[in-house]
C-alpha cells in the first residue's frame, strides 16, 4: 500500500526566517547602547 501526498502546501506561506542571512554589515565600532533616540532614528533614516 502507498499513500501519495503533495511535498508542496499551496496553503502554507514559505518560512522568512533566516532569509537574509549574510546580506547584512555591521559596523563594529557602533555601540548602539550610547546612541540617543534621535541618532538611532537618524541611521534608519539616512540623515545626519
Amino acid at each position: 500500500m502507498v499513500k501519495v501526498i503533495c511535498f508542496d502546501d499551496p496553503d502554507q506561506k514559505p518560512s522568512l526566517l533566516g532569509c537574509m542571512r549574510g546580506e547584512a554589515v555591521f559596523d563594529e565600532e557602533l555601540d548602539i547602547k550610547k546612541l540617543s533616540a534621535d541618532e538611532i532614528i537618524a541611521l534608519f533614516e539616512g540623515s545626519d
